[in-house]
């Protein structure tokens, strides 16, 4: 629930900007502020809010369950900016990259989430779990200001292009 608007944000520019990088561009400087606004309004709600919510189905429920909810809500940022990484890399029809990258990620959690329960249990798991999107986090932030801020940080030239601007301007002209 702490990443629907986030996350339906970040879908609407798949919709949107698919091959058009400036249209990306533009879309993530609105979509990207309104969904960690929207995440952090979120948190601010449900951490206080968790144990009172939870107990609604009891007091014991509420006692284990209030500091998972506290431990997992905050992954939300993390997949707001993996989510703006992917629709900003189909923009740039760099779809393969965006699929490693996910991958990876998503290895990165199954991974820290098992060493976690391995090591101590389900308040663990759910640590190495958050532990992972903070990753995330940090590992896609750079690629989507990127996108933001300076297209061409974000736009590679692809093949076709930069073998065309190699090219003397006499023989561009020709093309």
């Amino acid at each position: 629930a702490v990443d629907t608007l986030p996350y339906l944000l970040s879908m609407g520019l798949f919709v949107e900007t698919t091959g058009d990088e400036a249209l990306v561009r533009a879309s993530m400087r609105l979509t990207l502020p309104f969904a960690l606004a929207g995440c952090i309004g979120m948190i601010a709600i449900i951490e206080p809010a968790a144990g009172l919510v939870l107990s609604r189905f009891g007091n014991r429920y509420a006692l284990h369950g209030a500091l998972l909810v506290r431990i997992l809500v905050p992954a939300a940022l993390g997949y707001t900016m993996k989510d703006h990484f992917m629709a900003a890399r189909r923009a740039q029809e760099r779809l393969g990259e965006a699929a490693w990258a996910g991958a990876f990620a998503t290895l990165g959690e199954l991974l820290a989430a098992g060493l976690g329960g391995w090591l101590g249990g389900l308040y663990w798991l759910a640590t190495a779990w958050l532990m992972a999107t903070v990753v995330e986090c940090a590992v896609f932030l750079p690629s989507v200001l990127a996108v933001v801020r300076n297209p061409r940080l974000a736009s590679p030239l692809r093949a076709g292009e930069r073998e065309r601007r190699r090219l003397p301007a006499r023989a561009r002209q020709g093309s």
